[in-house]
């Protein structure tokens, strides 16, 4: 091997000669280093496919300029290879003016030439070539008009590259322009497009890096996911985000990924509630910002971070946890622009730290109102992050005493979200306490009955919360059966917020909440079977409202939940059952780790 510096550079050369994305681009680099045309640069080519040999061969015989050229249309009939040519240089004359009218006649050129009757004859990595071109002027193009029609151009183009040649690039474009389309005009059908492309995407990669894809298919699915609340589909967005993290990825890009699969597993547990996946989410953010190491995202990911670590005081209850969460979250909130959708959506999570410390006996109150303000004043119109941000401005007017402006705020929340209808229900009874009005009790079961149906189906810790807050409500008021309809609801949320753990600790958390919900649920349904048929109302007669069985049902069952939760505890397992203990251990660990799409834990 020789060890000539001149040979080194010009082995540097040659790698860059052949890395080269296009034909012109490397014409360009012989044309800046006419090296690469010599006896001892062709002697290197030898370990390469042999089309670089010949264009270079070709070159010494014609001309740099008439050898590529000749390359670069190979493949295309005769009688197009003038247009060919043509679109090729306007592309290239538009790439270094930047020029809107150049711009245009690249599109124009590349459309003629595509759908030229002569152009099927071209061979299939032409076709694929050019159709491929052309979708990316087009997209180019939309980018700085801002027209539909250029997205519709682009998807069919990209479309007919893929068909004839379902190469990674190809398809992974197809998804991304069908994302772009479905971002623009909202269609179904788009986004399932870009989805089926994304998977064929990821197919085709075989052992390349296909962490980009991996990636842009997480996002596809998280969103629709949100749209038909499939679990397999949320599932399945958590493992392919995972896989885009383990992947080769980019350095620049893991960051975003990493964000990205954070997103996907807080999303899991806030309709799931397995606490795995909330240490996971908690984890992954860390890495994101260490990753990231104060760059540009750097606010927007300790915004998450903030926010994930509000929920674990949620269950936790550690005054270090919130302190940290409101740490972060005041940082980020400097940083971030103001008056922009990040903004908002971090003065919303720093309103509801403030709103804990409030309810933990700090004076926040005043804090907590003026981050919600100013989140409620940034958001957009029609933004899926509004109802959060009107939710916790209601609650933090809710505590001011401002009653009818906090009911206003709940119903700018909307009136299919749980929350904010649950916690329009605590409002009527707030004043229902106050003034008496029956109105108001009508209005508040109402509220309470939708919340919890509509939160058990993907949001069971909201449905426990609401639920807990309506049977309290209706033991105040001594109302038996619907008592008993309220804690029947928050009880089935919380056996499945118990179900959905995977650790011990996780367990424990929940089977706690469970045992304590248990008596109060027995009592409201032992009191129901002894009112139900007398007093209650036909409503409460119709349905079934409790009973004695019901009660001994719950608490039994609650009472063979912490008898199973004592046969697994390790240290009785391990004393009881030796090497079993591990096997155990290793089986749950195995388990948890295939919910986040690694199959390869040992």
């Amino acid at each position: 091997m020789s060890h000539d510096p001149a040979d080194a550079d010009l082995r540097l050369l040659i790698e860059a000669f052949a890395a080269a994305e296009s034909w012109s681009e490397s014409r360009d680099l012989v044309l800046e280093h006419p090296r690469l045309l010599s006896a001892r640069a062709d002697a290197m080519l030898a370990e390469y496919p042999p089309v670089y040999r010949e264009v270079l061969a070709r070159a010494r015989h014609v001309g740099v300029r008439q050898a590529f050229d000749e390359v670069s249309t190979q493949g295309v009939p005769e009688g197009l290879r003038t247009l060919c040519l043509a679109a090729i240089r306007a592309r290239e004359a538009a790439e270094v003016s930047g020029d809107e009218g150049e711009r245009d006649e690249v599109v124009r050129l590349f459309s003629r030439l595509v759908s030229d009757p002569r152009f099927a004859e071209a061979t299939p990595h032409m076709r694929a070539t050019m159709n491929y071109v052309l979708g990316l002027a087009a997209v180019e193009r939309f980018y700085v008009r801002d027209a539909p029609e250029d997205l519709d151009l682009a998807v069919a183009a990209f479309a007919a590259s893929a068909d004839v040649v379902p190469e990674p690039d190809h398809l992974t474009a197809l998804g991304n322009v069908h994302g772009l389309r479905y971002e623009r005009g909202g269609e179904t059908a788009d986004l399932l497009a870009a989805i089926a492309a994304g998977r064929r995407a990821t197919a085709a990669q075989g052992g390349g890096d296909a962490s980009v894809a991996w990636h842009d298919l997480a996002v596809n699915l998280g969103i629709w996911y949100e749209l038909e609340g499939s679990p397999e589909t949320l599932d399945e967005a958590v493992v392919i985000a995972t896989r885009a993290t383990r992947a080769d990825a980019d350095p620049e890009l893991l960051s975003a990924f990493l964000s990205t699969l954070a997103n996907c597993l807080i999303i899991r547990y806030e309709h799931r509630g397995a606490l795995a996946d909330l240490h996971a989410a908690i984890d992954t953010a860390r890495r994101a910002i260490d990753l990231d190491d104060g760059g540009p995202e750097s606010a927007t990911l300790h915004a998450s971070l903030g926010g994930l670590l509000h929920l674990r005081f949620a269950r936790d209850r550690r005054a270090a946890t919130l302190a940290e969460a409101a740490l972060v979250l005041e940082q980020a909130s400097a940083a971030l622009a103001p008056g922009s959708l990040p903004a908002a959506i971090c003065l919303g999570q720093l309103g509801n730290v403030h709103l804990s410390r409030f309810e933990n006996g700090e004076d926040a109150l005043p804090a907590a109102r003026d981050a919600f303000q100013r989140a409620v004043a940034g958001c957009p119109l029609g933004s899926p992050h509004s109802a959060h941000l009107w939710n916790g401005f209601g609650l933090a007017l809710l505590h001011s005493g401002e009653l009818d402006a906090a009911m206003t705020a709940f119903g700018r929340a909307g009136t299919d979200d749980p929350l904010a209808r649950g916690n329009l229900a605590t409002a009527h009874r707030l004043r229902h306490d106050a003034l008496g009005d029956p109105a108001d009790i009508e209005a508040g079961r109402a509220h309470f009955t939708f919340a919890v149906h509509r939160a058990l189906v993907r949001q069971p810790e909201i449905a426990l919360d609401v639920g807990s807050r309506w049977g309290r409500w209706a033991i105040a008021r001594r109302s038996w059966p619907e008592a008993a309809r309220a804690y029947r609801g928050a009880v089935v949320a919380a056996r499945r917020l118990f179900l959905a753990q995977h650790e011990r600790g996780a367990w424990t958390s929940w089977l706690l909440t469970e045992g304590d919900l248990a008596a109060q649920a027995a009592y409201a349904f032992v009191r129901a079977d002894a009112e139900n048929g007398d007093e209650a109302a036909e409503s409460d007669r119709v349905e079934h409202a409790g009973g004695a069985v019901e009660a001994v049902v719950v608490l039994e069952g609650g009472r063979a939940r912490v008898s199973e939760e004592a046969l697994n505890d390790p240290a009785r397992l391990r004393a009881r059952l030796g090497s079993l203990a591990d096997r155990y251990a290793l089986a749950s660990r195995r388990a948890r780790a295939a919910e986040n799409g690694n199959t390869g834990v040992p």
